[in-house]
């Protein structure tokens, strides 16, 4: 049986995901001026860093300050802020997976001390001698 490859797979071949959970790849980086970083370099300053500032300044303490170009730079800082993204966006959606079942507890909790209430109101009613006809 043959196996058809699709043209995005010869592109990103070497790509590397960011963790194994993450949709986010990053390939092997060329700058203007010839340097050329592996994604596992790349990843690694990614998922050390944590703020863009030292992301950065991991590029700069090992290549030189001249090495990028304003360009390379921000290439970079794309690939840290599409996994910050990925990961903000992780964070908030098991934040709301947490949250759920206690609204929904809450909810629950509420229907019945209303449904309570009303039918004790209703059982008060009945009981009331004013309202008997006997």
């Amino acid at each position: 049986m043959k196996k058809v490859r699709l043209y995005e797979d010869f592109i990103a071949e070497d790509a590397k995901t960011v963790t194994p959970d993450s949709d986010i790849k990053i390939d092997d980086f060329s700058t203007d001026d010839g340097i050329e970083l592996k994604s596992q370099e790349i990843i690694g300053a990614i998922v050390s860093s944590e703020t863009e500032k030292e992301f950065k300044e991991y590029f700069f303490d090992q290549y030189g300050n001249t090495a990028f170009t304003e360009a390379d730079m921000q290439n970079l800082v794309v690939m840290y802020n599409e996994y910050l993204e990925e990961i903000t966006a992780k964070e908030t959606e098991e934040e709301e997976e947490e949250k759920s079942p206690l609204s929904t507890a809450m909810i629950a909790f509420l229907v019945f001390v209303v449904a309570g209430s009303s039918l004790f109101q209703v059982i008060s009613s009945l009981m009331d001698p004013k309202n008997r006809t006997d």
